[in-house]
């Protein structure tokens, strides 16, 4: 269940990272968006050329609104912060119709729910953009 009080979300969201970093990549990954998972979705919230103006991760979770691509940065937040030592490269993607969250040019994340998805099996992944967590700040 998705916690509607700000200090629970913010809570449970420290554990998560605290246990991920000690996971191995991929049970990690699968908590990770096992996690996300459970924000409930709403229609559009953040657009993908205004990234320099997205909340923070504690910001996002203050806000409690998410949409896919909220989703995908909350990921991306997670991963960024857990520091997992095999993580070399995280994505958000947009594809057709959503976004995706990429790692190692080789997972897949929130393409479906609670599961992540080896690259390999994706053959016709159409991406239509791409940006890299190196573009994004948390301060």
């Amino acid at each position: 269940m998705w916690q509607p009080r700000f200090d629970d979300r913010l809570l449970e969201w420290r554990e998560l990272r605290t246990q991920s970093a000690q996971f191995d990549l991929e049970d990690a990954l699968v908590a990770v968006d096992q996690w996300w998972q459970r924000a409930p979705l709403t229609s559009h919230y953040l657009h993908l050329d205004e990234y320099e103006k997205w909340p923070l991760p504690w910001d996002l979770l203050a806000d409690d609104i998410y949409c896919d691509l909220a989703k995908c940065l909350g990921i991306v937040y997670t991963l960024i912060l857990i520091k997992h030592k095999d993580i070399q490269s995280i994505r958000i993607l947009q594809l057709e119709d959503f976004y995706v969250v990429e790692v190692n040019s080789g997972y897949i994340l929130n393409y479906i729910p609670n599961e992540i998805v080896n690259t390999n099996t994706l053959p016709d992944l159409k991406i239509k953009r791409s940006l890299s967590s190196d573009n994004l700040t948390i301060e």
